[in-house]
C-alpha cells in the first residue's frame, strides 16, 4: 500500500540533483542582479545571504529525511 509518507520519501530520494540545480540558480540570480559579483567562487565564499540559503537547503533536506540532529547541527553552525 502506498501512503503519503512513502510518496514523500520517494520524492526526496532524488534530491541530490535538485539541490545542486537550485543552488546554481541562486548563484546565477546573484550574478544577474549584483554588478559587483564577478565569479561563482567569490559569490559562494563571500555573500552571507548565499551562505544562509545553502545551509538552509541542506538542513531542510536532512530534516525531511528524519535526520533531525544533523539538521539542527548544520543550522546551528550557520548561525554561529
Amino acid at each position: 500500500m502506498i501512503t503519503a509518507q512513502t510518496l514523500d520519501r520517494k520524492s526526496y530520494a532524488n534530491c541530490g540533483i535538485a539541490i545542486w540545480t537550485l543552488l546554481r540558480e541562486d548563484i546565477g540570480c546573484v550574478k544577474a542582479r549584483d554588478p559587483a559579483a564577478r565569479h561563482t567562487l567569490e559569490i559562494v565564499l563571500t555573500y552571507p545571504g548565499v551562505h544562509a540559503i545553502i545551509f538552509y537547503r541542506f538542513a531542510n533536506r536532512l530534516w525531511k529525511r528524519n535526520l533531525r540532529f544533523p539538521a539542527r547541527l548544520l543550522s546551528w553552525l550557520d548561525a554561529s
